[in-house]
């Protein structure tokens, strides 16, 4: 467990005497769950990003010509099957390793599928996801980080939660 140092103290003991600090509301299941499943496929997401980024380099490290813009599981799993330069030990687990990738992918397409469902069958979601450039993921992320949106007393409140401008909570 973290030690509070006299920092963390004066902190707390400053914001117990605030009283102009807005309430801060607990989150409800049905967000609690979003925020949850959000999180889950950002897992994966990093996990695959990363297992696929390291084969890639593994290849390279083996003289596959392997560009950075490549990310067509297919064309890797036939440059390193066909690869003579790679011995077969480190081809079998470099093919485990597009295993796991492939594994993760239908993984994050699921659970996209999911939070695709959840969002077109939302009304909150709906009216989010009518502003351009923003889709069922970001929509959905959305509503589970906000989650009562009364309590922001003016558009303005919205955006200052999320650090893009300053905001007077006054």
């Amino acid at each position: 467990m973290r030690e509070i140092n006299l920092n963390d103290a004066q902190a707390i003991a400053f914001l117990s005497l605030d009283t102009n600090l807005p309430e801060i509301t607990p989150k409800n299941t049905s967000n609690s769950v979003l925020s949850s499943i959000q999180a889950v496929r950002e897992q994966f997401r990093k996990e695959y990003i990363q297992s696929f980024v390291s084969l890639k380099g593994i290849c390279q490290r083996w003289g596959l010509p392997i560009s950075k813009g490549v990310m067509n599981k297919n064309k890797v799993e036939e440059l390193v099957s066909e690869s003579k330069k790679i011995p077969q030990e480190v081809k079998d687990w470099l093919l485990e390793l597009l295993q796991s990738c492939r594994e993760l992918q239908k993984r994050l397409n699921k659970i996209s599928k999911y939070l695709k469902e959840y969002a077109d069958n939302d009304e909150i979601c709906q009216k989010i996801m009518s502003v351009p450039g923003i889709g069922p993921i970001t929509a959905t992320r959305l509503k589970a980080t906000i989650g009562d949106i009364q309590r922001f007393e003016k558009p303005k409140s919205i955006v200052a939660y999320y650090g893009l401008v300053s905001c007077n909570f006054n």
